[in-house]
């Protein structure tokens, strides 16, 4: 699940009041994006017993469903993007053997462990924390003094519980109850229960810090720093809508603060492009069901393209650039397959490299990357001398970077497809393919290996193929990781995909079965009663003690 640095997976999840589906159920949806693999993340599974049942997702090994269904209530998750730790700069005394608390000077901890390696003999490591956490040794090279961190993982906390509880949950309040053990990572947390209830919140503690909000690092020797535990459960964000509704929640690692939310909440949110997508067609229609949902979750049209296109409309442009620009004012923000998709990744490409790429040059520091800066320097929010060239000794305009870089986005277009931009092949720039781990292994890797599948969308669409520059090209590393949809007006009936099989077995049919759905957003049943299970069974495999 290796993804290039960079990149950002993020998750969807979304669910619908009954006012709002052709059944007349509450309804629920989820897809994390995380990197792709051969075999995949997720296992299907419904796993039943006297005190346990479930259906959903689950990660092997484990032994409970990590997204799915219970018998009263289904559940979604995507990532609260919470800032969950705290790096400190530290003050040793000239041994290294105490570190600075104020006036005192206490000493730190040293834990001596050996690990093994086979085939070799084991490696004897010195681990050092301080009060605050573990302790990094100083690096000159990079000018970093020691350094200690705080995360919230290392508070301990239930993460399999919260889990169980979820399965088994009745009401909101069994849920509040049953997650209150967990600690990280923190999670948007989107329920639709059979009676109709919509519920969301965050589970996670959010930290209790005593002043700053850790984006930088902190002195460790100010007691003024630092966590005091965390703050109370009733302190993260809530929404609950009970029956009847036809309310929407919504989350794809944005902002989930509900109107009124007073408490800081530091967090490297997402922008709201994907969200703000799912809700604009959320609330286009009633009728939602399992095929409508499905192709929302295909759903390929990019709110940041147009507002970024958008920002470009103003400007005065001639030749190649102004027919670039027109082209993409002409367009409709829909990354497909084929079309302007292509012309505006060759400029966002060009856009991001002028604005951004001079300075990461210059000062050797990592190239902002993602939309949001881009966006706002275009928008006018960002200070405009990151358009300055700062290789050059003249001062660059907005306008005249502009030029430049859709004039050699359309010249490139132009050398690879020709003159028409409908004719334009996103989909040969960006593919997926899917990789075993022994994908390196010469001819093994390739009897492996799956693709390339030209694919629509981008990381910033709901249906989020997120993907970095290589060369010339524009590979998938991220997207929907499985499909998971329940209508509770259809109890017997749930909706699951995946973006390869089950098996990781080359010579089991359903090793790769469920590539070419998956691709073209169709899912398959999932069925939940003993009956319906039977009559949808084609195998068995009975494993005995």
């Amino acid at each position: 699940m290796k993804i290039t640095p960079g990149a950002a997976p993020g998750s969807n999840n979304w669910a619908v009041g009954p006012g709002r589906t052709a059944s007349g159920g509450a309804l629920i949806a989820n897809d994390p994006h995380l990197g792709y693999a051969l075999p995949g993340v997720w296992y299907q599974a419904l796993l039943r017993c006297p005190t346990y049942d479930a259906a959903g997702m689950t990660l092997p090994g484990l032994p409970a469903v990590v997204l799915g269904r219970g018998p009263y209530a289904a559940w979604a998750f995507t990532s609260t993007m919470l800032d969950e730790q705290d790096l400190f700069f530290e003050e040793l005394d000239d041994a290294g053997e105490r570190y600075r608390r104020g006036d005192a000077w206490l000493p730190l901890e040293v834990e001596r462990v050996a690990i093994a390696v086979r085939g070799r003999k084991p490696q004897a490591l010195v681990l050092r924390s301080t009060d605050r956490g573990p302790l990094f040794e100083a690096d000159p090279e990079q000018g970093l003094p020691p350094r200690s961190l705080t995360w919230a993982s290392h508070f301990g906390g239930d993460l399999m519980s919260a889990f169980f509880v979820l399965a088994g949950a009745r009401t909101p309040g069994e849920v509040e109850e049953g997650i209150a053990g967990y600690v990280a990572p923190a999670q948007n947390l989107v329920m639709a229960f059979a009676d109709g209830t919509l519920y969301q919140t965050v589970i996670g503690r959010l930290p209790a810090r005593r002043s700053g909000d850790g984006r930088l690092p902190s002195p460790g020797w100010d007691p003024a720093y630092g966590w005091d535990g965390f703050l109370p459960r009733t302190a993260n964000p809530r929404r609950l809508f009970e029956p009847p509704t036809d309310a929407v929640l919504v989350s794809a690692n944005n902002d989930v603060r509900p109107p009124g939310y007073a408490q800081r909440l530091p967090a490297d949110f997402f922008p709201p492009f994907r969200a703000d997508r799912i809700r604009e067609r959320l609330l286009e229609r009633r009728d939602w069901d399992f095929e409508a949902t499905a192709e929302l979750e295909s759903d390929v049209t990019s709110r940041y393209a147009r507002q970024l296109v958008a920002a470009l409309a103003g400007a005065e442009l001639s030749g190649d650039a102004a027919r670039a620009r027109d082209a993409l004012v002409a367009w409709d923000g829909e990354l497909a397959r084929r079309g302007a998709a292509a012309l505006f990744a060759l400029v966002e490409r060009q856009l991001q490299g002028a604005a951004f790429s001079d300075e990461a040059r210059h000062f050797a520091v990592p190239f902002p990357g993602g939309p949001d800066p881009l966006l706002r320097l275009l928008q006018g929010r960002l200070d405009p001398a990151w358009l300055d060239d700062v290789a050059t000794p003249d001062v660059e305009g907005r306008d005249e970077i502009l030029e430049r870089a859709l004039a050699a986005a359309w010249r490139q277009g132009v050398k690879r497809w020709g003159e028409d931009v409908e004719e334009w092949d996103y989909g040969s720039l960006h593919a997926l393919t899917l990789r075993h781990r022994l994908d390196a292994v010469p001819v093994l890797g390739r009897l492996l290996r799956r693709g390339p599948f030209p694919l629509p969308g981008s990381g910033n669409t709901v249906a989020a193929f997120g993907s970095r520059w290589q060369g010339g090209s524009l590979p998938v590393i991220y997207g929907p990781s499985m499909r998971w949809i329940v209508d509770w007006g259809l109890p017997e009936a749930a909706r699951a995909g995946l973006p390869g099989g089950q098996s990781g077995h080359l010579a089991d049919s359903h090793y790769d079965d469920q590539i070419e759905d998956f691709l073209a957003g169709r899912l398959h049943p999932a069925p939940w009663s003993e009956q319906a299970i039977a009559r949808a069974t084609v195998s068995e495999l009975i494993l005995l003690p």
